[in-house]
């Protein structure tokens, strides 16, 4: 199997000499307003590079110097993984908040902040970098809101093939699979402060069900629903604060995790089905066997298996084995 590490970085023409260990930098500006900085040694070889998407005057630039002292600055890179895949070019680079894989065309996609990046499977170039957002990276507006890992921003389509990502700004975009050709089929017009946005697709129904949170409703997410089959957006309802989103196989109906606890919804009005009350739940997985697991954010040794009439049973983990076949719950512990 491949491994692949891609690092985000930036740049901005000030070159400026570390006299410590004769350590250079410099630092680009890019036209989506974040910087690349580049570090060098006294033979002007790259030692590492990543993208600042602050204010420039702020940054520290010894701070990779002392960040040296215990680090081996050769330990990256090529020496370990099969292939580098540098993300930025004179338009821009990307923070990744997510990476998804076509295994149909056989390409990466991976977004992050204003941009998404196309990368060609077979030999690992980059194919289309292109600003999808106007949003670009934005800072959390509580910091009780955090940003959970298991949230996708990317979703592949089994059925065309497609991709189809929700953006920092509230966009949602269609990538298509064979062409690389970017159509947006969304844009929410309320303000974006926090990116507490992410997206879902079920193969049955052939749609994409992406969760946006806007100024207005922080408390709320907005559920849009687009039916990839016709092209349009089905609708657009505004739903309660959700951590994760799941659906049984069918479609028929629609799980959802929050802080309060778990609800299940009628996918075709969303009316509340079922809602029980069980303190920070996060990641929420269906099962083949017809059972739904949730993962408590902020809990190491527990795991809640939904079981008939909506009735939860709490799972010590030491005992998880004996469900894995039927469940695959990963990343539900936030910070």
């Amino acid at each position: 199997m491949k491994k692949i590490v891609i690092l985000h970085l930036l740049f901005l023409q000030i070159f400026v000499l570390s006299q410590a260990q004769e350590i250079s930098h410099q630092v680009t500006l890019l036209s989506d307003g974040s910087h690349q900085i580049d570090y060098f040694d006294e033979n002007n070889e790259l030692l590492n590079a990543w993208l600042y998407f602050g204010d420039i005057n702020e940054y520290n630039f010894d701070s990779y110097q002392k960040n040296q002292e215990n680090e081996n600055i050769d330990s990256f890179g090529n020496n370990y993984f099969e292939e580098t895949i540098w993300l930025p070019d004179e338009n821009g680079g990307a923070r990744p908040f997510d990476v998804c894989y076509n295994p149909y065309y056989n390409k990466y996609y991976i977004y992050g902040g204003k941009r998404l990046i196309i990368v060609n499977g077979a030999d690992n170039e980059v194919i289309k970098s292109e600003t999808i957002s106007d949003g670009g990276y934005i800072s959390i507006f509580f910091s009780g809101y955090p940003i959970l890992p298991f949230q996708k921003r990317l979703v592949y389509n089994t059925q065309n093939h497609n991709i189809y990502c929700v953006a920092n700004g509230g966009e949602i975009v269609e990538i298509d699979g064979n062409t690389n050709e970017i159509d947006e089929i969304y844009v929410e017009d309320e303000l974006i402060v926090y990116p507490g946005h992410f997206i879902y697709y079920h193969p049955i129904k052939n749609k994409v069900y992406s969760l946006i949170r806007t100024k207005s409703n922080l408390n709320n997410e907005k559920l849009i629903v687009y039916n990839c089959s016709t092209g349009e957006v089905e609708k657009t309802e505004t739903i309660g604060r959700i951590n994760d989103l799941e659906m049984n196989s069918t479609g028929d109906l629609l799980f959802t995790t929050s802080s309060s606890g778990f609800k299940a919804y009628n996918e075709a009005d969303l009316s509340v089905v079922a809602n029980v009350s069980i303190p920070n739940l996060g990641k929420i997985e269906y099962s083949d066997l017809g059972k739904i697991y949730c993962d408590p954010i902020n809990s190491s040794d527990l795991l809640y298996c939904l079981e008939n009439e909506y009735v939860f049973q709490p799972i010590a983990l030491t005992f998880l084995n004996e469900i894995k076949n039927s469940v695959h719950i990963s990343g539900g512990r936030g910070k």
